[in-house]
């Protein structure tokens, strides 16, 4: 996520970040979820303390210390969220938006045991998908007109995870050719579909369902065998515990860490990913005792 919002828009790397760093993260989500454990009520006051409360406060430390653009029209954003919520600071927080009404419906659903809730789901999906291939939707409040998207990649995690356990070096092996398979068609100009979730770009359902499972089947499969390295494995650990925060202060500190006087494009590429996932990383060790944040 923090180097496909620091490279260009129209380059490769972008394009193919694009192509699964939301439906990935979305994935990963729905397998390490506890999904129908709690009642709704206390399902819903730990969501609210893990994602609603965290997005206000970062909303408004942002703003007292870059004071962004007038406070009534900064407030509408923030109460409004989702796509509307496009500050150069704030643009990353669609995500929580989405994340908190889509956790919280899947929930309501896994509780009741739904015989027909996958049914359901993919039935409005694919409904949602005529609608927005024929008109142009706007940005509901609180990303509502990503939560069917959201709620379409929860499932498909928790099958991929599945099926991915089952066949461990076969999905890796696979995920890893069919990936590279598809960075070469973009490279090479074949394909130019894009997976754009905050903007709702998604015009082709099977591309878009295919192409994150691949990229996760192979992502899975390298992590897997990074993990054999204890040095790797203590790193990216702290790194997970951290990804909330570095979600919230990412775009924040690239705006910190400017040029730095840096002269060489790929030089300063690499210290604004570096800087960001550090600075992320050391405001979380900071603050982790702090629930609001």
């Amino acid at each position: 996520v923090v180097i496909g919002h620091v490279v260009s828009s129209e380059s490769f790397a972008h394009q193919v970040i694009y192509w699964f760093h939301m439906p990935v993260f979305f994935m990963i989500t729905g397998i390490l979820s506890n999904w129908g454990r709690s009642d709704d009520l206390a399902f819903i006051k730990k969501r609210t303390v893990s994602y609603v409360v965290p997005y206000f406060s970062w909303c408004i430390l942002l703003f007292c210390i870059f004071w962004i653009e007038d406070p009534l029209k900064y407030l509408c954003r923030i109460l409004y969220g989702g796509a509307m919520n496009t500050t150069s600071y704030t643009y990353p927080f669609w995500f929580v938006c989405a994340l908190y009404i889509s956790s919280v419906v899947y929930n309501w659903f896994v509780r009741r045991n739904v015989k027909w809730l996958y049914l359901a789901i993919a039935f409005f999906i694919l409904l949602w998908y005529i609608v927005l291939c024929k008109y142009r939707v706007i940005s509901l409040p609180w990303s509502l007109e990503v939560v069917p998207f959201v709620l379409l990649y929860f499932i498909i995690g928790i099958y991929a995870n599945i099926l991915f356990d089952k066949k461990v070096i076969v999905c890796t092996l696979v995920g890893c050719v069919l990936a590279l398979t598809l960075m070469l068609c973009a490279y090479y100009g074949i394909i130019n579909n894009t997976i754009g979730m905050k903007s709702v770009e998604m015009h082709n359902v099977i591309f878009d369902v295919f192409v994150p499972v691949v990229f996760f089947c192979g992502l899975k499969g390298i992590c897997l065998m990074m993990s054999r390295i204890n040095v790797l494995t203590k790193l990216f650990s702290y790194i997970g515990k951290a990804s909330l925060v570095i979600m919230f202060v990412h775009s924040a500190m690239f705006h910190v860490i400017g040029n730095v006087g840096i002269d060489n494009d790929t030089y300063l590429l690499l210290f604004k990913i570096v800087g960001a996932v550090t600075g992320g990383c050391l405001i979380y060790m900071g603050c982790r005792r702090i629930r609001v944040i």
